[in-house]
């Protein structure tokens, strides 16, 4: 474990660069760094906020770093300069989340209000209708492609958004009560939602549907990421931990990483083997992930096709029969395994 990133008040973002040479940190005392991590040293001058700076992004080829603070401002610096490169974006209220696309030509954010908004970052102007719910939007992405957009809501409501027209893509991921995070996964098959009842719950975005079991804490999620790869998943958390969990199945694949303080940040590395985590101890932390090797069960495709009632077979469709089901919750609970997989199919088939 290296040497921490010093802020003078709480670190509440961290990202590595690309290639895993530098870092930026954002603080409660309204500065972002950019630090060289062979040596701990800043490589430009500090970025400055009025207020806290919640949310910081590289922009594509790392030319451009994005910043956005509780002083309802969105900002573009030159990586190399540390100058802004555009007008300040400004948003009434404290921005819940900001966002550059891929390509670094749009911008997505949104404030205390009920809608999302999405920007060209040339001009600085409004593309398209917002993306609106019925209750506060307290989180928006643009996916990988920059094809979609998620959002999440008081409302209840995860939406997947198509980011062209602003209109909805797919059926509301439904949830119990408000939902504060949503992110995709880097192939943009999955959304991973944050709710206040200490869980995270990954939804499968072609069928709108829950995909293996929540990811709970002792206390409130307070961020989720994927690795690159999208196999994993780390969250961070106010009981002072963060943890590491697979993605299908929603099984822990790490000791939680403990902290002195509510973690507020968690992020992989580029190659995955590293995750930068910062807390209210003032402070940010690069652990090592170590590596899980998980064999896929090759019954696994078999409950896969049941549970979804048909399966590809020479190009046509057949229906797996209930006899079927029945034998590989037979051979599942007689399996002595003990990896994730087979934990999950045990209890999936137990209730």
């Amino acid at each position: 474990m290296a040497q921490p990133l010093r802020h003078s008040a709480p670190v509440l973002a961290a990202h590595f660069s690309h290639d895993g040479q530098r870092a930026l940190t954002a603080s409660k005392d309204g500065t972002v760094h950019l630090w060289d991590l062979s040596t701990g040293r800043d490589v430009i001058p500090p970025l400055r906020h009025a207020t806290a700076v919640r949310f910081i992004q590289f922009g594509p080829r790392e030319e451009r770093i994005l910043t956005a603070g509780e002083d309802g401002t969105i900002r573009l610096w030159d990586a190399r300069t540390g100058r802004e490169t555009i007008r300040p974006f400004q948003l009434s209220g404290e921005i819940r989340a900001a966002q550059l696309s891929a390509d670094g030509q749009r911008l997505i954010a949104c404030s205390g209000d009920n809608s999302a908004q999405i920007w060209d970052t040339s001009t600085g102007r409004p593309l398209g209708e917002p993306l609106r719910h019925e209750a506060i939007v307290w989180s928006a992405q643009l996916s990988p492609d920059g094809r979609r957009a998620v959002t999440a809501s008081s409302d209840g409501t995860a939406r997947i958004w198509d980011a062209r027209t602003g209109r909805p893509a797919a059926n509301p991921l439904q949830h119990s009560g408000r939902v504060r995070v949503a992110r995709f996964s880097p192939d943009g098959s999955h959304v991973v939602t944050i709710c206040p009842d200490n869980t995270a719950t990954v939804w499968s975005v072609a069928e709108s549907r829950m995909t293996g079991e929540p990811l709970k804490h002792a206390g409130e999620i307070l961020r989720v990421r994927f690795s690159p790869d999208s196999a994993r998943i780390v969250t961070a958390s106010r009981d002072q931990t963060a943890r590491v969990w697979d993605t299908l199945t929603g099984l822990p694949l790490s000791e939680p990483f403990k902290h002195r303080g509510a973690v507020e940040f968690a992020e992989f590395s580029p190659d995955g083997q590293e995750i930068v985590t910062a807390s209210q101890e003032g402070a940010a932390w690069i652990w090592e992930v170590p590596e899980t090797s998980l064999p896929i069960p090759d019954w696994l495709s078999r409950l896969a096709e049941a549970l979804a009632g048909q399966r590809l077979d020479d190009m046509r469709i057949t229906y797996p029969t209930l006899e079927e089901l029945f034998a590989l919750k037979k051979e599942v609970m007689a399996s002595s395994a003990t990896d994730p997989y087979t934990a999950w199919a045990r209890k999936l088939f137990a209730e």
